[in-house]
């Protein structure tokens, strides 16, 4: 199964949905969240962009099949693999769960291939220059993959389930 695991401010319904700003998030950590997605990926395959790549400290995340995309031949460390194609990338991908983790570019180029999406809301007015896509209608919320991972920072994780889409 192919998904998108991302956080966003804002409304991600209309593509106003802000997710970073200078290759950082514009907010900072949460604990909850990082916890949520270190659990959600385990054991799974990530597939980044290559700046995504670069503000996780060019390294590979543990316990998973790392991949990234990029335009270019760079350099990447032992425990990542490089592709210049998605095609190719999702080709290698041995893991049963496959997550694209970012970045816009890559969100907006899979969106329509993938079954669907674990999002964290984040709570704020956080401004930035990276937009996640708007979700299409056809992706319908799932209450029981949906849930809250703080009360004090008001994050929650909303599972959208990919249901039929009407044919473009």
């Amino acid at each position: 199964m192919l998904y998108h695991i991302v956080a966003v401010a804002g409304d991600p319904e209309k593509g106003e949905g802000v997710i970073g700003k200078n290759n950082q998030l514009p907010w900072p950590k949460f604990p909850e969240d990082m916890k949520f997605f270190r659990a959600a990926t385990d054991g799974g395959t990530v597939i980044m962009g290559r700046k995504t790549f670069e503000s996780l400290g060019c390294r590979p995340l543990p316990n998973r099949e790392n991949f990234v995309l990029s335009r270019s031949d760079i350099k990447v460390p032992e425990g990542v693999e490089l592709f210049h194609s998605i095609d190719a990338s999702l080709r290698q991908a041995s893991r049963e769960n496959i997550f694209i983790i970012g970045g816009a570019d890559l969100y907006r180029q899979t969106l329509e291939r993938i079954d669907g999406i674990y999002l964290t809301h984040i709570d704020g007015p956080y401004s930035g220059d990276a937009k996640y896509p708007a979700i299409p209608v056809c992706f319908q919320v799932d209450p029981i993959k949906s849930r809250e991972l703080s009360k004090q920072y008001h994050l929650n994780v909303v599972f959208y389930q990919k249901a039929d889409c009407p044919s473009a």
